[in-house]
């Protein structure tokens, strides 16, 4: 009784590990290989980096293989750390039981970012590459991009390559078959509906109105200002003009005339006042432009006048 118990629980625990390990082998297994970043401080994104891209890997469905299985896996054969030729990828590929190998490569401007990121298949050959740039970004955004891109990677579909064809027996051997190119299928893009068509009998609105300008109380004291200007300027000018000159006629007078005028003090005040009044004539006229509206207006018949004037 006991035997048979002993056998029927040791049965059962052959079935449950052979059925993990079958279930284990179906999952798709991928692997961050290498993420190389240049740049300024690219060196503290690279974990970031890493880990964005294992994340859009996972989201897609697939196991992503951790740094412990790696270093474990890899322990027999230390030399295939860090390689980057197709024979040593495709070794990689085998110990870790994966059938494919993300590798990526950014580049850090600044706040401006180029991103490479390439699929590689179990013979450690290239056979998607996709390429993108995040400008004036924060680490956030170029973090997402690569999950993103990771993901897009994911899901493309791969035809695998047909077997070999051996070719027939003949005298002479004919050169090597070609290598068959490996085909990659894009995901559909959707296509956008058509508008839909306007009934016959719809009436079209009416065109809007002409929007027109609208009264602007700056550009009154402008005008009057710089008028102000004008007249304190031309009158000082006026004033320091005479500025000791006689004040009688000298045939009356014999001579010299004993009589100045004294008006230098007071041409150069209003002359001053004048120059104050057109340096504000001309802060009115900037506030009046940089408040008028930006929209296209109908000019009224007021405002042609005035741009006559």
């Amino acid at each position: 009784m006991v035997s048979r118990r002993s056998r029927l629980v040791a049965t059962l625990l052959v079935c449950t590990v052979a059925l993990s390990v079958r279930v284990a082998a179906a999952e798709p297994r991928a692997v961050v290989w290498a993420v190389n970043a240049t740049g300024q401080g690219a060196a503290d994104l690279r974990e970031q980096f890493n880990r964005s891209l294992a994340g859009g890997l996972a989201a897609a469905g697939i196991t992503v293989v951790s740094r412990a299985e790696i270093e474990q896996r890899l322990s027999v054969s230390p030399g295939l750390v860090g390689c980057e030729t197709s024979p040593c990828l495709k070794r990689v590929a085998e110990l870790l039981g994966v059938d494919r190998l993300v590798r990526a490569h950014v580049e850090v401007f600044g706040a401006s970012y180029v991103f490479r990121v390439e699929d590689l298949g179990p013979d450690g050959a290239v056979r998607i590459s996709l390429e993108g740039r995040c400008d004036v970004c924060t680490v956030r955004e170029i973090n997402e991009q690569l999950s993103q891109a990771a993901l897009r990677l994911a899901r493309t579909a791969v035809r695998p390559l047909p077997p070999p064809v051996r070719p027939a027996p003949s005298a002479a051997p004919g050169p090597p078959p070609a290598p068959t190119p490996t085909v990659v299928e894009a995901p559909p893009v959707a296509a956008l509906p058509p508008p839909p068509a306007a009934p016959p009998s719809a009436v079209e609105p009416p065109p809007p109105a002409p929007l027109q300008e609208p009264p602007r109380r700056l550009r009154v004291w402008t005008w009057t200002s710089l008028g102000a200007a004008v007249a304190l300027i031309t009158t000082g000018a006026i004033l320091v003009a005479y500025d000791g000159v006689g004040s009688c006629t000298p045939a009356r007078s014999g001579g010299a005339c004993p009589r100045l005028y004294d008006t230098g003090a007071g041409g150069w005040v209003v002359t001053s006042l004048g120059i104050a009044a057109l340096g504000g004539a001309g802060v009115l006229f900037w506030l009046d432009r940089a408040r008028a509206p930006t929209g296209p207006a109908q000019p009224t018949v007021g405002l042609l006048l005035r741009r006559r004037f």
